[in-house]
């Protein structure tokens, strides 16, 4: 568990760091945590394992995307 808080600290760090980096460059933030993610994940550099707590996360972050994307569709158009 603390390996995996670690991680997850890490993570945030990075991203804060490249979002700040972006906007500086006056990119979209989003694109930012996307290549952060790429990065630090297992298929690159490796400094984010693969974890049940951060599939867990992820998972639950990809349905509350879905839902908050669902809420804002509009069906009468």
């Amino acid at each position: 568990m603390h390996e995996a808080f670690v991680e997850f600290a890490l993570l945030l760090l990075t991203c804060a760091l490249a979002g700040a980096l972006f906007v500086r460059l006056r990119q979209p933030v989003l694109i930012a945590y996307i290549v952060v993610g790429i990065a630090v994940g297992p298929a690159v550099l490796g400094f984010v394992g693969e974890h049940e707590q951060i599939d867990l996360l992820a998972q639950v972050g990809v349905a509350v995307l879905l839902f908050v994307v669902g809420l804002k569709l509009d069906l009468h158009h």
